[in-house]
């Protein structure tokens, strides 16, 4: 296991930047909270607010992500390309 966080450490040490897809589970929650340790880059949590995401699950993952910045949008492709260039940064 060692192994692995040490090797998921090193990939996530290659970019000064990096934006997280953060849903709030399991998979996004743990990569999220990892990326949050590293000193050496500047990280922020995404999530898209959609129709088949409940509205509790939204704010847990927000919530969960507090201290880290969290880029919010609505689920159409217009605020996806708003994300992606850093804009609606909470």
């Amino acid at each position: 296991m060692e192994d692995k966080l040490n090797a998921l450490k090193a990939r996530l040490s290659e970019y000064k930047r990096v934006v997280i897809a953060f849903s709030g589970g399991v998979d996004s929650s743990f990569l999220l909270y990892r990326a949050s340790r590293l000193n050496n880059i500047e990280m922020a949590g995404a999530t898209i607010k959609t129709t088949y995401i409940p509205e509790i699950e939204l704010g847990e993952a927000v919530e969960f992500a507090k201290g880290s910045p969290v880029l919010q949008g609505e689920g159409n492709s217009m605020e996806v390309r708003k994300i992606a260039k850093g804009d609606g940064v909470h």
